[in-house]
């Protein structure tokens, strides 16, 4: 089933909660996190991040820190208000599930009053690596608004040295016990690792990962500026085997994979269009489950292997990645980017950019949000989804308006104000649960249509009366279920 929500209210508490700040707390450094533990770290360019962790979680997230020779030592991360930054060499999962957030974002402290401002999708990163081409130093820029955040370490400038600072550092000696690491000894890879056994439901990075990515169980929702896992210095363009084998590696599902940057190269500044790269990482992504969304804005050179076992299977509602309005925030796990620079860049508002949606075997059931006000960092009117179909396949289609749920009395039963239309792959309306005889006939009313050709099938939500799903249609906010089933 499919669900859309539009509530009334929320344009009272939207004007009440725009220019809210929040304090900070009063805690000691610490290298493990729990669920409901905030942590305000300073990287080695002084950039200030909070790391927020949500859920049944517990995780330990390692800093590096580089001398003047370039040596590592691994350890603490250091706190916003230190004098020397280290940046976040890598994050070590011990317990998490479905449920579960963790989120890292850039932000800004006022020295004076302590407030804590989110700054999420802007900025880049600049490395010096190696061109895969002809084996000479290049220095690469990350996309704009892709984030300052960087998982891995970097060198630092040696005198002497031309080119020798911002070379990505992938591995470090661990010199002893380091909070909840399973071990206290030999090289420890920079990167993201969930132990065995693990789901971690959403995992937000507000910048560039290096290193590997080794999940040992399942995610809904992984995202990040740009993906340079494998050699992040540079691989040359070859037949042989890569250096750094299944560097992303998810053993169970992936419901989502979101980048606003590229995957395994860059685009931008000095490394050549995208069909040409002059550098890559030799991306090799891996996924035991169900492979869903793959959304990369940029470029993405690399591999995937997605073996569909369904021993990871994961039948939970899929969720609406857009998110708009003041609500739904970065450290709450949501890619809410009005906050940020406005551009919304993970929108579904049309049939060219619909969010496409994994196919499960029992039928699809999605919730998503209408934010239909029409006003800056709202202006929701509608919503599209993909859903890859085979000719001749025949689906049942239902939306429910849950705007009431949580009212006192409300239920999935009361009147919908949103209506659903399905378009084939040519972006012809084929299917509707709107009626021009009799407007309440159809609606919230499933309906099935047989699919002619193979292809991405959009189903699209908007409010009532927009017969033609382009909106607007009326100003408010409503959730909502569709009910996909074949």
């Amino acid at each position: 089933m499919v669900s859309h929500t539009k509530i009334r209210s929320k344009l009272a508490r939207a004007v009440a909660g725009v220019c809210r700040m929040e304090p900070l707390e009063d805690r000691q450094m610490l290298t493990t996190l729990n669920g409901g533990d905030v942590f305000l770290y300073k990287d080695s360019k002084t950039d200030i991040f909070r790391i927020t962790v949500l859920g049944n979680t517990q995780a330990e997230f390692v800093g590096a820190a580089v001398d003047a020779n370039n040596n590592v030592t691994l350890g603490d991360l250091a706190p916003f208000d230190a004098t020397t930054g280290v940046d976040l060499f890598a994050i070590y999962v011990a317990q998490a599930d479905w449920n579960s957030v963790i989120s890292i974002e850039k932000v800004t402290v006022d020295t004076n009053s302590g407030r804590i401002t989110p700054t999420p999708f802007n900025g880049n990163i600049t490395l010096n690596v190696t061109n895969a081409r002809d084996g000479q130093p290049l220095s690469i820029t990350a996309g704009n608004n892709t984030g300052t955040a960087y998982l891995g370490a970097r060198t630092v400038q040696v005198n002497g040295q031309n080119n020798s600072d911002n070379r990505a550092i992938l591995s470090a000696n661990l010199a002893g016990q380091i909070g909840i690491l399973p071990t206290d000894n030999g090289p420890w890879s920079a990167g993201l690792v969930v132990a065995d056994g693990q789901d971690l439901g959403k995992f937000l990075f507000d910048g560039t990962i290096t290193g590997n990515v080794d999940v040992h169980g399942s995610m809904n929702l992984f995202y990040a500026g740009q993906i340079l896992t494998g050699d992040a210095g540079g691989e040359f363009i070859s037949s042989f085997p890569a250096n750094f084998p299944n560097n992303f590696n998810i053993n169970g599902d992936l419901r989502d994979l979101i980048v606003s940057g590229s995957i395994g190269t860059d685009t931008a500044a000095n490394s050549g269009p995208g069909d040409d790269p002059t550098y890559l990482t030799r991306f090799q992504m891996r996924v035991g489950g169900h492979l869903g969304q793959v959304h990369v804005a940029d470029a993405f050179y690399g591999t995937v292997d997605a073996n569909d076992q369904d021993k990871y299977f994961h039948g939970e509602v899929q969720t609406e990645i857009e998110s708009r309005g003041t609500f739904g925030t970065f450290a709450n796990g949501f890619l809410n980017d009005t906050l940020g620079n406005g551009d919304d860049q993970f929108q579904n508002d049309n049939f060219n950019t619909a969010q496409y949606l994994g196919t499960l075997q029992d039928g699809i059931l999605v919730d998503g949000e209408l934010d239909a006000l029409a006003r800056a960092n709202f202006n929701d009117f509608t919503d599209y989804y993909g859903v890859a179909l085979m000719a001749g396949q025949t689906v049942t289609v239902q939306l429910t308006d849950t705007t009431f749920l949580g009212f006192p009395g409300g239920s999935t039963s009361t009147f919908n104000f949103v209506n659903i239309g399905v378009y084939d792959p040519d972006g012809r309306l084929i299917a509707t649960d709107y009626s021009d005889v009799n407007r309440l006939a159809l609606l919230g009313k499933p309906f099935q249509f047989t699919a002619d050709r193979p292809g991405v099938y959009r189903f699209a939500i908007a409010e009532a009366e927009d017969a033609d799903f382009n909106g607007p249609g009326g100003e408010f906010t409503r959730p909502g279920h569709i009910g996909v089933e074949t």
